[in-house]
């Protein structure tokens, strides 16, 4: 026949074609022919499902599906060539002993759900899984068989076709279908596999779990075994297993993810999100978790306050208050109005400073940060007319600068700054000036104080006053040296360098991506997703942050370059977790099993809960590590840190504070990201997680020590940080690592107070107010579990 095949024998005859056993001469092999019926042969529906059973069927390669290799025809008669399975079908098999032993069950199981995986891994959907079309051979190798009304997802019309007795509740309401209607007629298969009866015997009856007799009632079967059935037979699609991977793991005995590694093979993101338990947190371990994040967040306030250079700033004005004094300060020198203004606060950490800054000016303020966010240098101060103020926490003036312009005012008198600097000219000596002015000035000022310290410099053009400042000679020197530092050759160099080295490293990883996801090694859906959450959470913060204009010109031109910031970073983490993350799955699977069931939209998943939960009190233990530092060295007779001041940024208000943690959120993940990939290739060599984990935290601390030349006190606490950290991963893993450094981030950038008439008050409760309902959305998923356990 067709110059090619002899045929051997008839293997079968159905509705839908014959089946020949036949022998390939050009390849001397046997293998199986499927006829279209004389009737059917020229009905183009018929005929489009032909062609379509070759078309997807051969899309799946794997040994627990059968191979369809081609399409042809012979007198008008069109055929497809197949892999021959010298085998019986399992419903014939179950007609003629019942039901198979639990074990051997088992191991069919196990490839039924492998051979689907690879089916659904190319998007496709079989649609019409049943016994009659899965093939046991002689040495007991599964094949899944009959692609005819197999479809891909998203493509499929018909939605309703399939065996009515094997279809779940959605497609025998003709609604879509997707990989979890598979898994539905696998768990009806699974059912008579292990029962020896249908779990419906009628076809059309409704298919409530409450009307099913428990496959435990017929023989005594696994809880494990039962457990995985039923999840199967859940008449919600989003009840069921995320994937028969996932359901491959759920059955006593299996280990997929072991197995894989013992193979040498890079598992999939799917087989390790499938991997692990899937049962509730018990709830003396879960409620210990919140009993101790609630006595974390305590002891963390009740200690960290004190440490706060808020608390030495009895006169701390809000930031309303703040900016009218310096527009009341821009009146009575006499300066127009400005049209365009911006504020905030400025930190220093040497020694410890808060600083709140005021811009003005008569054209907008064109920042050359993507963000568009004015700062107290960005845009420099370079047009015209442009003014600063700068002003300690209690509202008295330390800092005036003001870009000269044609329209100046005239003589001023100098009392006016000395007046909102809070002191008395009639105390000040005149004094030779040391410091330049930031701005252009013909004349220049000085004044010594009543201590000898104290000096006020200054400067005008045509007596109208562009600069004023008011210090010690300590804070004249620290700015000098900073801006000794940043205006040098070495430092050009530095950043020169740091540059070109960041080009190298993302032209590396780039290519590395590349390689991944053309080996299909790389998990490109996991990327997207991560890519998407980082732009959406990017996008949301600095639209937070930003001020806001009437302007339809300018607020549409700030929405682009939130636009692009926003993507440029959501590209950057897309190419780095396609570059690195094959690593760890390949040698660190285990860490990443929450994480992946999280980018794989299980939300609800207990070990997810259970993480998040963890990494609350992971984190809420590493902002901890501070005090405890502290009271560590001060027991030593070690000098303690000096007070730490929280981000300027998070002081303007709460808008400001769940910007902040959405940004801490994208810190967090990019940290982790880094530490996941350094403790991998640590691992690689030493082959051992507590081993790798030891000698990255001391290489860790100590790299970043020496970089900064820090204390007793900075050591300590940087050590126990990292060790948290660290541990954290390698204990529970990578989200939970994620979540701790979120939590980390916002509680260090928190301003804490006991007063809770304080105006910045809202900032902290605004903070815990979040990490409470991070821990109680960690509490309630990771008691969620399976159905029936909690």
């Amino acid at each position: 026949m067709a110059g090619r095949y002899r045929i051997v024998r008839l293997l079968g005859r159905g509705g839908m074609g014959e089946v020949y056993l036949v022998h390939d001469l050009m390849l001397d092999q046997e293998v199986a022919l499927k006829f279209l019926p004389a009737a059917l042969a020229r009905d183009p529906m018929r005929l489009a499902l032909f062609h379509n059973e070759v078309r997807v069927a051969r899309r799946v390669t794997h040994k627990n599906a059968c191979r369809m290799y081609d399409i042809g025809e012979v007198d008008g008669r069109p055929f497809l060539s197949m892999e021959y399975v010298d085998g019986e079908d399992l419903a014939s098999l179950l007609r003629r002993i019942g039901h198979l032993p639990e074990e051997k069950g088992l191991e069919v199981a196990r490839q039924l759900a492998a051979g689907l995986a690879a089916a659904h891994e190319e998007g496709i959907v079989h649609r019409d899984l049943k016994p009659a079309n899965v093939m046991i051979d002689g040495s007991g190798q599964v094949r899944i068989m009959d692609f005819g009304l197999a479809g891909v997802i998203g493509e499929i019309e018909d939605l309703r076709s399939g065996t009515p007795a094997y279809q779940a509740p959605e497609q025998m309401r003709g609604e879509d279908v997707s990989a979890r209607t598979d898994l539905y007629s696998l768990g009806l298969i699974l059912y008579e596999i292990f029962t020896g009866r249908r779990a419906f015997e009628e076809p059309s009856s409704p298919r409530e779990l409450s009307g099913l007799k428990l496959p435990s009632s017929s023989r005594q079967i696994a809880v494990e075994t039962e457990r995985a059935v039923l999840r199967c037979l859940e008449p919600h699609p989003e009840d069921r297993p995320a994937s028969a991977l996932e359901l491959a793991a759920m059955l006593p005995g299996a280990d997929p993810l072991a197995d894989a590694l013992a193979a040498g093979k890079t598992p999939s993101p799917e087989l390790v999100a499938a991997a692990g338990e899937r049962r509730a947190l018990p709830a003396p371990k879960a409620f210990a978790c919140v009993g101790a994040i609630a006595l974390g967040l305590v002891g963390f306030v009740a200690l960290r306050a004190p440490r706060l250079l808020l608390a030495e700033l009895p006169e701390l004005k809000p930031p309303a208050v703040l900016v009218d004094r310096a527009e009341t300060l821009v009146a009575k020198l006499g300066l127009d109005l400005f049209p365009h203004t911006g504020f905030g606060f400025r930190t220093d950490d040497a020694p410890p400073v808060l600083r709140f800054w005021f811009r003005g000016s008569r054209t907008p303020l064109e920042t050359f940060g993507l963000n568009d966010r004015v700062s107290v240098r960005d845009p420099p101060m370079s047009e015209p007319g442009m003014a600063r103020i700068e002003l300690d926490p209690a509202g008295r003036l330390v800092e005036l600068v003001v870009v000269p312009s044609p329209s100046a005012p005239v003589a001023t008198d100098w009392s006016v700054l000395f007046e909102a600097a809070d002191l008395d000219l009639e105390s000040f000596v005149p004094a030779e000036p040391e410091w330049i002015p930031p701005v252009f000035a013909e004349q220049r000022f000085a004044w010594r104080g009543p201590r000898a310290t104290t000096r006020v410099e200054a400067g005008s053009i045509a007596s109208a006053p562009v600069y004023f400042r008011v210090g010690d000679t300590a804070s004249f020197s620290a700015t000098q040296s900073r801006a000794d530092q940043e205006d040098t050759v070495l430092s050009r160099l530095l950043s020169f360098a740091a540059t070109g080295i960041g080009f190298v490293v993302l032209v590396g990883v780039t290519l590395l991506a590349r390689r991944h996801w053309k080996a299909g090694r790389a998990d490109r859906r996991g990327a997207a997703r991560l890519a998407a959450a980082m732009f959406a959470v990017n996008a949301a913060g600095l639209t937070l942050g930003l001020e806001h204009y009437a302007d339809p010109a300018r607020e549409l031109n700030r929405w682009l370059e939130v636009l692009l910031e926003a993507t440029f970073a959501a590209a950057v983490f897309w190419v780095f977790y396609l570059a690195l993350e094959p690593f760890a799955r390949r040698i660190w699977p285990h860490g990443l099993i929450a994480w992946n069931r999280l980018l794989g939209g299980q939300g609800r998943d207990s070990l997810v809960g259970r993480d998040v939960l963890i990494g609350v009190l992971a984190g809420v233990a590493m902002a901890a590590t501070v005090p405890l530092a502290d009271a560590i060295a001060t027991t030593m007779g070690q000098p303690r840190t000096p007070p730490e001041l929280p981000s300027p940024y998070v002081l303007l208000g709460s808008r400001y504070v769940a910007s902040g943690i959405l940004t801490w959120t994208t810190f967090a993940v990019n940290n982790a990201v880094f530490l996941l990939f350094l403790f991998v290739t640590i691992r690689f060599f030493l082959k051992r997680s507590w081993a790798a984990a030891a000698t990255l935290t001391l290489a860790t601390v100590g790299i970043l020590l020496a970089a900064q030349a820090a204390g007793f006190t900075e050591w300590l606490e940087r050590l126990f940080s990292f060790a948290i950290a660290i541990g954290t991963m390698v204990r529970f893993g990578f989200l939970a690592t994620v979540v701790a450094g979120t939590v980390d981030f916002t509680l260090r950038s928190t301003p804490i107070t006991h007063d809770w008439s304080e105006w910045y008050a809202g900032a902290m409760l605004t903070v815990l107010f979040f990490l409470v309902a991070l821990a109680l959305y960690g509490l309630v998923v990771s008691r969620r579990g399976v159905k029936g356990v909690i």
